[in-house]
């Protein structure tokens, strides 16, 4: 009984997962189709044996019930019958690739038409026993598997352009053939005729007697299904594996966009500093003012060196961030980002107040903490207007947490995008070279060090605040006071 029904739950199973991880590949669906209709028999005779068995003997009086259960276990073992050879054919005829759409779907019509004749012949009995005789069932039967085997051999002989794929189609084509055989010697040539009653289930075999040689067939059923987890898990089989290393491949193609189109954003606001910077340089030569010049330049370096450290780092970004992590003032850090940044609000005469109500010593990445304060303060000077434009950055201790607060008073954040702006990719900006990945760094990083980003505005053209908080257990040194 267990054994049974083990078989009907990982055949459908099996179905289910081939369907669901490759619906779009036409060979998976109608292998899903094969392995679907190949436990439909064994599913009508757990309902004959056990459940039909069990039912008169405890409510012998449902005929109603047992009416449905003999319709249900003939259609059943009907669609097995006939549609498991259909099912086979036309999955190897979609497997070896000779043929066109066109002929395709006019031989999905075709190879059809031998089950009406098969059904209506009076060799098939449905009601009020079912029996089937299977002379011409096997014909049919055979004429098809063999035909679909000749094609999955010929397919994984015919040369490809990669060596993997041959490989993977080779496998898939040998263990396809040998199961199907198995399962047409065993379910149909083997068999003389069917016959479900209130008596049970009774087979007919020409060769080889299943009750007689139970373990041997289900020791086969065992061997082939172990060879197919170990070949679907190692080379892949119907689609499975190459769905799980597509989905692989989908999301590293996915963080290495991520990683570079960020480095591009990462680049692009250190491009528009040296502009500046440079620009500045630029009038103070002409000015003949020497030292202003020089201390233009300074200026540059650090921009340079941000830039040449974010390139270093750039595998960080193209997979999961890594910390590097070690006691930094929370302090420094925020004056370290705002230094490159003070030149260009103060070319907007934008207006920049920094307020530190104390200060620590965290265990922090400084690198990926000094980005996100500048992701953040970047985007507030694209969010205010020059000359009456205001930000805020505090920093102060709340209970048992650092907070780092940003405030603008820039055209701030529409009520329905609030949820969205920590998206990947999602931005509001009109620039083509605003790729919406700042914020969504600045929260991945800010959740790796434990802490948490939250972002409210009132509405359009009423400001942003930004929080970032940062955990006390991070605190490496007791706090200082310092006040700006």
């Amino acid at each position: 009984m267990t054994i049974r029904i083990g078989i009907v739950i990982f055949t459908w199973v099996l179905a289910f997962l081939v369907y669901r991880n490759n619906k779009n590949n036409p060979f998976s669906r109608w292998v899903s189709l094969v392995i679907f209709t190949a436990g439909c028999t064994t599913f009508a005779t757990c309902l004959q044996l056990y459940l039909v068995t069990f039912l008169k003997i405890k409510v012998p009086l449902w005929h109603g019930l047992l009416s449905f259960l003999h319709i249900l276990i003939a259609g059943s073992t009907y669609f097995c019958i006939y549609f498991f050879p259909y099912a086979v054919l036309m999955s190897c005829i979609v497997f070896s690739g000779m043929f066109h759409s066109i002929v395709i779907n006019i031989l999905k019509l075709v190879l059809l038409t031998p089950i009406i004749p098969l059904s209506l012949s009076n060799q098939v009995k449905i009601y009020p026993i079912i029996e089937y005789n299977f002379e011409f069932i096997n014909i049919y039967t055979g004429i098809y598997v063999l035909s679909g085997c000749v094609l999955l051999i010929s397919s994984a002989l015919k040369k490809v352009h990669t060596e993997a794929v041959q490989k993977n189609k080779k496998i898939t084509s040998y263990f396809y053939a040998s199961m199907l055989l198995w399962i047409c010697f065993s379910n149909y040539l083997n068999v003389k005729s069917l016959r479900i009653d209130e008596s049970g289930f009774q087979l007919e075999t020409i060769f080889l007697d299943i009750n007689n040689v139970k373990n041997l067939f289900y020791t086969i059923v065992y061997i082939l299904i172990l060879s197919y987890i170990y070949f679907a898990a190692k080379y892949g089989l119907f689609g499975i594996k190459l769905k799980i290393e597509r989905q692989q491949f989908d999301h590293t193609m996915k963080t290495i966009s991520i990683g570079t189109n960020f480095l591009n954003h990462t680049i692009k606001n250190e491009i528009q500093k040296l502009n500046y910077l440079g620009n500045r340089t630029k009038d103070y030569v002409h000015a003949d003012n020497k030292d202003l010049a020089l201390q233009a330049i300074d200026s540059m370096f650090p921009v340079i060196e941000h830039m040449q450290n974010m390139v270093d780092r750039i595998k960080e970004k193209t997979d999961e961030i890594t910390l590097k992590e070690r006691p930094e003032s929370l302090a420094f850090i925020i004056e370290s980002a705002l230094a490159t940044i003070k030149p260009v609000f103060e070319e907007k005469q934008i207006e920049l107040v920094t307020n530190y109500t104390c200060d620590v010593n965290l265990y922090c990445d400084k690198l990926h903490l000094s980005e996100v304060i500048s992701n953040i303060t970047m985007n507030a000077y694209e969010a205010v207007e020059a000359n009456i434009g205001k930000l805020e950055i505090r920093l102060f201790k709340e209970k048992n947490k650092m907070v780092i607060e940003f405030n603008d008073n820039g055209c701030g954040i529409a009520q329905e995008n609030v949820t969205k702006v920590l998206d990947p990719f999602y931005t509001t900006k009109k620039s083509p070279y605003s790729y919406g990945l700042g914020l969504s760094y600045c929260y991945s990083v800010i959740q790796k060090h434990q802490g948490s980003l939250t972002i409210t505005s009132s509405g359009v053209n009423k400001g942003t605040k930004v929080t970032i908080e940062l955990p006390d257990s991070k605190v490496v040194r007791k706090s200082r006071s310092i006040l700006h």
